[in-house]
């Protein structure tokens, strides 16, 4: 944690206070995302998302989970298309491209539990628009600058990217709050968000360039099974 950066003018010295008050921005970012995300929610489904990761995760939803989330189109998707009506995305069924499991793991449970809808779909990417939105005035926070967490909402492309249920949005919320962890020294938060970054999208494994920089920067030697433990995941 650290100090509430100057206010700009001596006049705004108490609402600035208040502002950066710990959880006071954290908890504006959860509901700029929630707001975003439901004011959206029947946001029509595209590329990636709606050829491979949410037909793949209504064959979890269908089949139960899989380490290699592959086969026979789901019947969700397949009931009601004649061969002619098939596009080519399709046509082999669905390929094992080889992710790790746990977005469609997840995203197959909320399709499970609550049906298969573009509403379900978008409901089930809101708690990871919310951690990933908390987690940048976190890293913000522990670097000096609060209100720099707030960026992020004015970037089209990352708000965009709050709406598509791909292996991106898990990521970014597991990075951000793997390297809050990592410049707050704490290993276990480090090792947690990495291990879950990886789960949903393999690049997580580069998180641990940042943890190795602090072993070697700090001589924290101990710590190094902890900086290895987006490889180990990869790994396994």
């Amino acid at each position: 944690m650290v100090d509430v950066p100057r206010a700009p003018h001596p006049l705004l010295a108490g609402p600035w206070s208040e502002l950066h008050a710990p959880g006071r921005l954290e908890a504006l970012a959860a509901v700029v995302a929630t707001t975003f995300v439901l004011l959206w929610i029947d946001a029509p489904l595209v590329e990636d998302s709606l050829f491979w990761w949410v037909p793949k995760s209504l064959w979890v939803a269908e089949n139960g989970p899989s380490l290699a989330v592959s086969g026979e189109l789901p019947r969700a998707v397949a009931e009601g298309l004649t061969p002619d009506q098939v596009p080519p995305q399709w046509a082999g069924g669905l390929p094992d491209y080889a992710h790790p499991p746990l977005w469609y793991w997840w995203l197959g449970a909320c399709l499970a539990l609550m049906g298969p809808s573009v509403a379900t779909v978008h409901l089930a990417c809101l708690p990871f628009a919310v951690v990933g939105a908390v987690g940048w005035v976190a890293l913000a926070r522990r670097l000096g600058a609060p209100l720099a967490g707030l960026a992020p909402f004015a970037l089209p492309p990352v708000l965009a990217q709050l709406l598509r249920p791909e292996l991106d949005l898990p990521l970014m919320a597991g990075v951000v709050w793997a390297l809050v962890g990592l410049v707050s020294g704490r290993w276990g938060l480090f090792v947690g968000a990495s291990v879950l970054a990886v789960g949903f999208k393999e690049p997580g494994v580069l998180l641990a360039a940042g943890g190795m920089m602090r072993v070697l920067h700090r001589r924290e030697w101990r710590f190094l099974p902890h900086a290895l433990a987006p490889v180990g995941a990869l790994l396994v």
